[in-house]
């Protein structure tokens, strides 16, 4: 005869266990795609972190009844995911990698996962109500992360208009291969994010329209974007219209594939090369492909990543006049007020908008009389 123990047992649904449900099932309502595998990987990291209970025992989180979750819990949770540490695994062509954990971000992104796995749990009736939230109260706060504002430093020029410092992607530039150059070039030009230049195809260039076409599937936000090609652009697209032996490629090949015109998975380890070339620091890796500990800690200090040319494509066309309107769909924002977030602006960038507000201003003749200061009358204190 089942004691009450075992029936109770038997009645308890473990995070982990309801996980499995959730990682088979979701579909986001976005993209109508299945979690991504960051995400999924940051599903198990929650499920084997070991937290601390009030009672003082250490407990595997994914092993937790779903219904019985505290604020306590997720506290617990973030305090465990602050910790950095490093961690190492195998990529997906099997060679050991070794990653940094931890850290306000991170404690972030799993609450943030947690939170969205209750949420559909509340809406399949597995679960009443969300440890989230106290009736209409949030009661677990996220860490307040700094925008990220990372721009390639431009060239320095001397008085006499000669280059006297290459900027960053002039040197980034020099250090890549002939398909990353490419890749760097068309990121400024457009804005396109690194997937959707890698899954861009001949039939979606229309020269006769001097446009990219993006159907909605191949763009993060599922919207499709027409973008019109800059002369820069043109030129790059042209250069690789034919393959090696003079032939154009055909509509299914891919824009930035390789020789063959096949699709190019992967450019990591050549963006990886580039900027550390491109910042004076010689690239060594060891027998499984992987960077030796230290440039892996120069390329955490130089902290470029490839989509950080897509914040300078940005800012860079609102410099050059371009309407934030016309620019939110450039970049696929749903508001323009993310829009406005991902701009930055830099030093030389606030000068030049000084020196076309000063040129209008001489263009045009002005109804105010100039300013004039008395520099004989002492101020009184």
């Amino acid at each position: 005869m089942p004691t009450a123990e075992a029936g109770a047992a038997a009645n308890v649904l473990t995070i982990e266990q309801l996980g499995e449900v959730y990682f088979k099932k979701y579909v986001s309502k976005k993209t109508a795609q299945p979690l991504s595998k960051s995400d999924r990987y940051r599903g198990h990291l929650i499920m084997r972190t070991t937290i601390e209970r009030p009672n003082g025992v250490g407990v595997r989180f994914g092993g937790l009844d779903v219904r019985g979750i505290t604020r306590h819990d997720l506290d617990a949770l973030r305090d465990a995911q602050l910790v950095v540490r490093v961690e190492k695994f195998k990529d997906s062509r099997g060679r050991a990698q070794t990653w940094v954990r931890g850290g306000h971000v991170s404690a972030n992104r799993c609450l943030a996962r947690l939170r969205a796995f209750y949420g559909r749990a509340v809406r399949g009736d597995y679960v009443a109500a969300t440890p989230f939230r106290k009736g209409t109260e949030s009661v677990v706060e996220l860490f307040r992360e700094a925008p990220r504002e990372r721009r390639l430093a431009p060239d320095v020029f001397d008085a006499d208009g000669a280059l006297k410092e290459a900027g960053e992607e002039r040197r980034l530039l020099a250090a890549a291969g002939p398909h990353l150059q490419a890749l760097i070039v068309a990121a400024l030009e457009t804005g396109c994010r690194r997937g959707e230049l890698l899954s861009l195809r001949w039939r979606q260039v229309r020269f006769d329209l001097n446009e990219i076409h993006l159907p909605a599937k191949q763009t993060k936000a599922r919207r499709p974007r027409h973008l019109p090609m800059s002369l820069r652009l043109r030129a790059l697209i042209e250069m690789r219209r034919t393959d090696p032996a003079g032939q154009d490629y055909g509509p299914d090949k891919f824009v930035f594939g390789d020789v063959a015109g096949d699709q190019v998975k992967s450019i990591d380890t050549a963006w990886e090369n580039a900027v550390l070339k491109a910042h004076g620091v010689k690239v060594q890796r060891n027998g499984r492909a992987g960077l030796e500990p230290a440039c892996r800690d120069a390329l955490r200090r130089i902290d470029l990543h490839f989509h950080d040319l897509r914040r300078e494509a940005a800012s860079r066309l609102l410099e050059g006049g371009m309407p934030l309107n016309y620019l939110q769909r450039f970049i696929d924002h749903a508001n323009i007020s993310t829009t406005s977030r991902y701009l930055q602006g830099t030093p030389q960038g606030m000068h030049d908008a000084l020196k076309r507000v000063e040129e209008s201003r001489r263009a045009v003749p002005s109804t105010q009389s100039p300013l004039t200061i008395d520099t004989t009358k002492e101020v009184s204190h």
